[in-house]
């Protein structure tokens, strides 16, 4: 998905914070099928900026906002007035649609071994998406000579919600959250480490997770996306046509990483998700015997594996081996016998008919 873009942002001088005064907007011409619909209401999550409550014209629908920029990183607030509501194929029917929109950036440029910053890009890049907490979007990640750029869904905000209360509905909007997001950040060279735009990558965890999964259904696909690791959540098998392995064939790699012990994104559910694939060698799953669903994965197996699943699939390095995991007493590859079991505390996230996939 390409946004035409008609941004002007001023270079900031690196390495001093910025005031929220530099902003650019982004013509709103997508390949996406968008719905204009009024939502039923326009309330949105209070935030520290202007942008976040002010009415857009058309033809500036999307607009973003600099927050904070330092050397090492930027703060953005992107602003999505379109309207856009493409979760109508989501459990529970679409969910009120904010408008606008906020979308939180948090970008890290790009460091050697030495933590010292990449001169001499284009590097790839990685998209994480997650939970925000009141505007602060979390970004734990330091990969080597890679620009990392973590975004905080609009309803995923810890400081409103709890497990109980998030609106999971609003995950397919999510996935154009993340094209969005893109496209701002490839108009805009000045923001991080030049990119190369051949190597991008998702990774996401827990429903940022099952947010990547949805670059495999075609309604949401987007080319730049050369794979997607899905951390502690997986594929929701349910919507058509992601239980059929053409759809799989035909998309981004899916390297699933899940829990054997978790309570929250169960094991049987990731294997459901798993199974959904029907033998695509698109989709692998790596199974990690202990921990819960928060807890970090310290398994060196996991690790050397991941690492050389995205040199493969997205820099064209070797093909990753499963024979680290020979003799590993920390994780697997593939479905394992076992597991925790069950819907997990969401159950309303699920149609009815799906209570009879269960062994329990």
């Amino acid at each position: 998905m390409k946004i035409a873009a008609s941004l002007a942002v001023a270079a900031l001088s690196l390495g001093t914070a910025c005031s929220s005064t530099e902003t650019g907007t982004v013509n709103s011409a997508t390949t996406i099928a968008l719905t204009t619909e009024a939502p039923a209401t326009t309330a949105g999550p209070t935030t520290t900026t202007e942008a976040a409550t002010t009415t857009l014209s058309p033809e500036e629908a999307v607009s973003f906002e600099i927050l904070e920029q330092t050397d090492q990183y930027v703060s953005l607030l992107i602003v999505d007035g379109t309207g856009r509501n493409v979760a109508g194929i989501s459990v529970g029917g679409a969910p009120e649609t904010l408008i606008p929109r906020p979308i939180y950036l948090y970008i890290k440029r790009a460091t050697n071994p030495d933590q010292s910053l990449v001169t001499d890009g284009p590097v790839r890049l990685q998209v994480a998406g997650g939970y925000h907490n009141g505007g602060t979007v979390m970004c734990p990640y330091n990969t080597v000579r890679t620009a990392v750029m973590c975004i905080g869904f609009a309803r995923m905000d810890n400081a409103k919600y709890t497990l109980e209360t998030f609106d999971f509905r609003d995950i397919p909007n999510h996935v154009v959250d993340v094209s969005t997001a893109i496209d701002v950040l490839l108009d805009n060279p000045d923001l991080t480490t030049p990119i190369d735009a051949e190597q991008i990558y998702y990774f996401g965890g827990s429903m940022g997770g099952i947010t990547g999964s949805l670059f495999a259904h075609p309604d949401f696909r987007d080319n730049r996306i050369k794979a997607v690791i899905s951390f502690v959540g997986g594929i929701p098998f349910w919507l058509e046509p992601l239980g059929e392995k053409a759809t799989f064939d035909a998309g981004p790699p899916i390297l699933m990483v899940n829990k054997m012990k978790d309570s929250i994104f169960t094991y049987e559910l990731a294997k459901l998700s798993f199974a959904a694939a029907q033998g695509s060698s698109n989709v692998e799953l790596l199974s990690v015997f202990e921990g819960e669903h928060t807890d970090f994965v310290t398994c060196q197996a996991v690790a050397m594996y991941q690492t050389a699943w995205i040199d493969h699939h997205v820099s064209g390095g070797s093909a990753p081996d499963p024979s680290v995991f020979d003799g590993s007493d920390c994780a697997a590859y593939g479905p394992q016998e076992g597991g925790s079991t069950g819907i997990g505390p969401r159950a309303d996230l699920f149609p009815d008919d799906i209570a009879s996939k269960f062994e329990s």
